[in-house]
């Protein structure tokens, strides 16, 4: 059994660089073939509905990495009571509650907040 990790990002990217961060991170793991997962809470979903816009903090590494978590089809899971209106189909997303959550964390190694 390999390392996983598993990213929440719950930061609002407008106010925080730390959603940038997370998804920098990412990519770089993906990339090494590390098996990573990222869930999205609050308004950190604005990271998939902005992607080109200047109002997120650092946005310039939301645009170089965000491309590639999507050609990589990197799993990306959205809190239901937190999501903002998604309308891309180009991301590997799935919608989940709570408990789908909870479901989700046991499969990480590691889990970064």
């Amino acid at each position: 059994m390999g390392v996983r990790i598993i990213f929440i990002i719950q930061s609002d990217p407008e106010k925080s660089h730390r959603p940038a961060e997370a998804i920098r991170i990412t990519a770089g793991l993906a990339a090494s073939n590390v098996p990573v997962k990222i869930i999205l809470s609050g308004r950190a979903s604005l990271l998939l509905s902005h992607e080109e816009e200047e109002d997120i903090v650092d946005s310039e590494i939301v645009e170089k990495f965000m491309p590639l978590l999507r050609d990589w089809k990197i799993p990306i899971y959205i809190d239901k009571t937190c999501a903002t209106e998604i309308t891309t189909k180009e991301y590997n997303l799935r919608f989940v509650d709570l408990d789908e959550i909870s479901e989700i964390l046991p499969d990480g190694y590691c889990m970064v907040f």
